[in-house]
């Protein structure tokens, strides 16, 4: 196997990473480096390894590459290293980047270990192959290997590391993974839509509110959806059509109902309160 390693000139063989927490990765990790492929095997691939590592989010999503900033010369990551060797002029410069996915369904064939030596002479020619495992069950949390997806919530299927992997790397040749704008930017954003929303859901009639908040969350909502999907900008949409505008929202309808100085509430009829002024005295 070695032998065979070393008369193919772009193998990248997996580097193993012990599980990182955040709160231990400045602290106990730095200096420690990967589990390395083990010898002969390494120098016959001309020590081209990768760590095949994931980061999932709280909800278990994949969402980013690893590392994040990547790269890191600490822990080059698989997808990276390959890319590299396909690319070569990619763009190493560390920068943060969230995945792309080709949609639900895994838009590249994949074959069994099994049928691997059933194929004609020549298929894998010119074919950039990835070797992992396939989860065994569709239903997300049954096995290690096994990850959410954005789709996953719609779906009910999971996706084996490989999958993800391969996903990454083609982020990474294609140069379409998602990039996000620069922290005081996207903060700068965030403030004056906050301050749009509450300028423009001003206290008034309930239904206009409604529909004025309604119509504003969905125009964010595809606005943001529309720019991931034809650019390679991602920004955080559901901020604002989620949190900010529904927050204005409440805001306008509580101020209707909060009487100003020198105003007495009454009831009209049904039960509804509005204000008046009081009497002016003689």
């Amino acid at each position: 196997m070695a032998a065979a390693i070393q008369r193919h000139p772009r193998i990248v063989l997996m580097a193993k990473q012990a599980k990182v927490t955040h709160e231990a990765k400045d602290a106990a990790v730095i200096g420690a480096g990967p589990t390395l492929p083990t010898e002969p095997f390494l120098s016959a691939a001309g020590r081209h390894y990768g760590v095949a590592w994931l980061d999932p989010d709280l909800d278990l999503v994949v969402r980013r590459h690893w590392p994040f900033p990547a790269p890191d010369l600490l822990y080059p990551s698989l997808p990276m290293v390959a890319a590299g060797l396909v690319e070569p002029s990619l763009n190493e410069a560390p920068q943060k980047r969230w995945l792309r996915y080709y949609g639900a369904e895994i838009p590249w064939p994949h074959l069994s270990y099994r049928s691997w030596t059933n194929q004609p002479p020549g298929y894998f020619r010119d074919k950039i192959v990835f070797i992992g495992s396939e989860p065994q069950y569709s239903k997300p949390g049954d096995e290690e290997d096994e990850f959410r997806t954005p789709y996953t919530r719609w779906t009910g299927e999971s996706m084996g590391g490989v999958q993800i992997m391969i996903t990454s790397f083609l982020n990474l040749v294609n140069d379409d993974w998602l990039g996000g704008p620069a922290s005081w930017l996207e903060a700068l954003v965030l403030v004056a839509a906050g301050i749009f929303a509450r300028r423009h859901l001003a206290p008034g009639a309930a239904l206009d509110c409604f529909r004025l908040a309604a119509g504003a969350a969905l125009m964010i909502t595809l606005g943001g959806v529309c720019l991931s999907y034809f650019t390679n900008y991602w920004f955080p949409w559901l901020v604002i059509a989620g949190g900010q505008v529904p927050c204005a929202l409440a805001w306008a309808l509580t101020a209707r109902n909060i009487p100003r100085t020198g105003e007495s509430p009454r009831t009209c009829r049904g039960g509804v309160a509005a204000f008046m002024p009081p009497p002016a005295h003689k």
